[in-house]
């Protein structure tokens, strides 16, 4: 996978334009609202076009191989699981977190590379629901980096292709094995997704 993001400006802003488009009636996860993001935050996450940052920081705790991490804590997720710990960024992620402007946090994500970050690592609730501000994002981002993409894979073909050779590492956070759980305890009526097939 690549690490120089600034290499790949001309993909990463092929990706945005994919992105916005897909917005006007997003089917970008499993939950496939076709909710048009630019007028309207009515789907599942309950999110329009723009997203917010809840909690960021330099992050020693992860694994060898990829710490320090930036890890970066966007509101808003298509789960609803009733064992959350984020319920408030997840639920209501209007009210939580500062706006996300791309061209400032590619500015701490390049700031964090000097303070000694290996990685950034996207999380949430669920970051898929915010992939166009990441994606605007890292085409701001001229530094050598790996981007981590912390996920419950309930994502489909077309989101992870979006990612495709944008993202060096994933972390899938597989929570739900029975199909009754998942609907039970966060609100869907499967918990896979097409990850599988698209990483």
């Amino acid at each position: 996978m690549p690490k120089t993001l600034g290499a790949l400006g001309p993909l990463l802003q092929a990706r945005v334009q994919a992105a916005r488009e897909a917005y006007s009636a997003c089917k970008l996860c499993a939950h496939r609202c076709g909710v048009d993001r630019h007028h309207s935050s009515r789907g599942i996450c309950k999110l329009g076009v723009q997203a917010r940052v809840y909690r960021e920081y330099l992050h020693f705790g992860e694994e060898p191989w990829i710490s320090p991490s930036y890890t970066i804590y966007l509101s808003g997720c298509n789960f609803r699981c009733s064992f959350c710990s984020e319920w408030g960024p997840v639920t209501r992620p209007e009210s939580h977190g500062l706006l996300l402007i791309p061209e400032e946090l590619a500015g701490r994500i390049a700031r964090s590379i000097v303070d000694g970050a290996q990685t950034v690592s996207f999380v949430g609730g669920e970051p898929g629901v915010n992939l166009l501000p990441v994606l605007e994002t890292l085409s701001h981002l001229d530094q050598t980096i790996d981007v981590l993409w912390n996920t419950n894979g309930f994502g489909i073909r077309e989101s992870y292709g979006l990612l495709k050779g944008v993202v060096s590492h994933w972390a899938i956070d597989w929570k739900f094995g029975n199909p009754r759980c998942a609907q039970k305890l966060a609100r869907v009526e499967q918990a896979w997704s097409e990850v599988h097939e698209s990483s």
